[in-house]
């Protein structure tokens, strides 16, 4: 199987599941193909090469999303190598939580951006942006991340403003989670941000 990454059209439907991520099936891949899901974001250091396959071989892209407060370049470039993600693939940090908002903000920016130098070498790092979030709009616009991607819940930094990346957001979580397939997932819709970037997601060929 070829696989290499590829942009996810304007009104791609996903989901992101850390149930699945640890135990998907490749029968549970087709029903969520055959229901209309288009991508699925994997969990980094949960889910294994062999569901990522699975999902490419239902005609699903993927790409990755690590754990919440993990900061680790060097590990999230590994975890998408161990998966076979193919270089240009998008892998987003997950920034959310207790611990996110016990951090300072210029500590919070540093492990960010030191995340993004790595993994921006061989991938395209993005973010998801929980709620609550410290960081304001303009801190958010400024990281070193190049895709962003929302929750579903109204974001608010630690100031009490909305908090709103000057490029908008690639892909949007809905609200609440549900059960697909039988299998319990956030459903995630793709934009063209302001900058007509889209998600970049490992694909198929052939």
């Amino acid at each position: 199987m070829n696989v290499v990454a590829k942009p996810c059209p304007v009104g791609a439907r996903g989901v992101d599941s850390l149930a699945f991520s640890r135990s998907g099936t490749a029968e549970q891949a087709r029903a969520l193909k055959a229901a209309g899901v288009d991508f699925v974001a994997l969990y980094l250091g949960v889910a294994s090469k062999a569901l990522n396959d699975t999902c490419l071989s239902a005609g699903l892209q993927t790409c990755g999303v690590t754990l919440a407060d993990q900061f680790d370049g060097a590990r999230a470039v590994s975890q998408m190598q161990a998966l076979g993600m193919p270089a240009g693939t998008c892998a987003f940090v997950d920034v959310e939580g207790p611990s996110i908002c016990a951090m300072s903000s210029t500590d919070l920016i540093a492990k960010i951006n030191a995340w993004a130098d790595v993994v921006n070498v061989n991938y395209v790092a993005g973010i998801y942006v929980g709620e609550p979030q410290p960081l304001t709009s303009d801190e958010l616009t400024a990281l070193k991340v190049v895709r962003y991607w929302r929750a579903p819940s109204r974001i608010v930094d630690r100031r009490g403003q909305l908090a709103e990346p000057s490029p908008g957001w690639c892909v949007v979580q809905a609200w609440p989670s549900v059960t697909c397939e039988g299998v319990l997932v956030d459903f995630d819709f793709v934009y063209a941000d302001h900058k007509g970037r889209l998600p970049l997601m490992a694909t198929a060929e052939g």
